[in-house]
């Protein structure tokens, strides 16, 4: 009902939302705002945390999650209660699925307020809330946690750091931020980075800011690719995206979008499975293929009415797709000039054996029979496999909601997810003299300090690996 209302009516129709700026027919931009609009007027984010679905009464999945937030929130207040817990200690236990698209924003809880304080000046519910968060003087305790944390050498929570807590403690003095193209060689050119400091009586502070050059990667142009499609068609594919198309539907019209938009000189090939798998089209050259008659097969796919979890076949259906590329190679069909990628599509989670056979093959000795992964979860974060799949060498991987989020991953930018820029990126803070001046690196939301984060004098100075960089030609919202 929503998707279809905002076709016809803005939601700045509401007031509170007619701050909103963007798209007024995009289900995505929309559900993000609203969500995000909320989330920000929490009085305490650094003490409550605030769960947001999108779902509707006949969605099992997503109700299913709504009861598990409400377990995981019941189960935490008790724990707290019962001194088992401590807020002001490592949030050990904050839900993960408490993504940014609902994270506190500061300044939407500005905006969002004004206009609530406008649309509705007789009420002033609102109104001791409306101050600027970087100008005011927080007692939180976070404020001191965050370096006895470190001392304890346990990991700061990211609101620790936040704007309520310890950036309030440091004068910055703008006019000294730096803007500086770092990466201006022409192996690194792509990249941009900026930063600020700034100091107090006992420490120095520094924001870091690595950004895309999206000039100079607009102009790189995706090699030729060797192209193999890992579809799931178990019964999960059969229910519908937030945004009501069926997942099924919405994602057979996306792969005939790529197919047509691929070049001749490309080749494509497609895997189904579910409790077994199947070759749909060999690995071929597009020129060779019948389009037409492919599409009416892929058309033609229809899910699996049963299926049990425990005699799917994934990692099958992923080695299916990796034998695609070795029959190339006994065909001595190797080339510099193509990229090898699986795209595998599924609802869910990846097997350990799916990650290792992805990782094995992304390390070949001869370059041209690499072949890199990338995974696209279906209403699937991968919550359990993203640590893995970040070491996996040329591999990216999405959680895609709603029929716009896979046109926009799968088929608009479909050049950035298969063009790895890139590869073992690494960011190092160097004093002027070159000496050493990163002692130790602790990450934020990890769960325990690792003897790997103490870096040594081969790592000197290193403060961020980067796997692989894949290309950004547009500058998107959500990025």
């Amino acid at each position: 009902l929503f998707t279809e209302k905002i076709q016809h009516v803005p939601i700045q129709k509401c007031a509170s939302f007619r701050a909103y700026n963007g798209n007024e027919k995009s289900f995505d931009q929309t559900t993000k705002y609203i969500r995000k609009a909320f989330t920000s007027l929490n009085n305490e984010p650094n003490k409550k945390n605030i769960f947001t679905h999108i779902t509707c009464a006949t969605d099992q999945d997503n109700i299913q999650k709504v009861f598990a937030d409400v377990q995981h929130i019941v189960i935490e207040a008790s724990l707290i209660q019962a001194g088992l817990m401590d807020w002001d200690d490592n949030q050990r236990y904050r839900s993960v699925e408490n993504t940014d698209d609902g994270a506190y924003d500061p300044e939407t809880a500005k905006i969002i307020r004004a206009t609530i304080e406008n649309s509705n000046k007789q009420k002033s519910i609102y109104h001791a809330q409306q101050y600027p968060m970087l100008q005011s003087v927080s007692t939180n305790t976070y404020n001191n946690s965050f370096r006895e944390i470190i001392k304890k050498k346990s990991i700061p929570q990211l609101e620790s750091i936040e704007y309520a807590s310890i950036l309030t403690q440091y004068q910055y003095d703008m006019d000294r931020t730096k803007n500086i193209t770092k990466f201006n060689d022409e192996d690194n050119k792509y990249l941009n980075c900026k930063y600020c400091w700034a100091q107090s009586q006992t420490d120095t502070f520094m924001l870091l800011d690595v950004e895309p050059n999206i000039k100079a990667q607009s102009n790189v142009r995706r090699k030729k690719v060797n192209l193999t499609i890992v579809l799931d068609i178990g019964k999960q594919m059969a229910t519908e995206f937030t945004d009501g198309k069926n997942k099924m539907g919405a994602t057979k019209r996306c792969l005939i979008d790529v197919i047509k938009s691929l070049n001749n000189d490309d080749r494509f090939g497609l895997i189904i499975f579910d409790m077994k798998a199947k070759v749909v089209q060999e690995i071929e050259c597009i020129e060779k293929i019948n389009i037409n008659e492919l599409c009416d097969k892929i058309e033609d796919i229809q899910c699996e009415t049963t299926s049990l979890e425990s005699v799917r076949v994934g990692t099958s259906g992923f080695k299916f797709g990796i034998s695609q590329y070795r029959k190339l190679w006994t065909q001595k069909k190797i080339s510099q000039e193509y990229e090898n990628r699986i795209v595998m599509i599924t609802t869910s989670r990846l097997s350990d054996k799916t990650l290792n056979e992805a990782d094995e093959i992304s390390r070949n000795d001869v370059i041209g029979k690499r072949v890199y992964s990338t995974f696209i979860g279906i209403s699937n974060r991968f919550l359990a496999q993203r640590t893995n799949m970040s070491e996996v060498k040329g591999c990216n991987y999405f959680s895609i909601d709603s029929s716009e989020q896979l046109q926009d991953k799968l088929v608009t930018r479909f050049d950035e997810i298969t063009t790895p820029l890139l590869f073992d990126l690494n960011i190092y803070l160097k004093s002027g003299d070159n000496d050493q001046c990163v002692d130790q690196v602790y990450r934020l939301n990890d769960d325990v300090w690792d003897e790997e984060y103490r870096y040594n004098k081969r790592d000197k100075g290193r403060i961020l690996n980067i796997n692989t960089l894949f290309l950004t030609k547009v500058k998107f919202e959500d990025d």
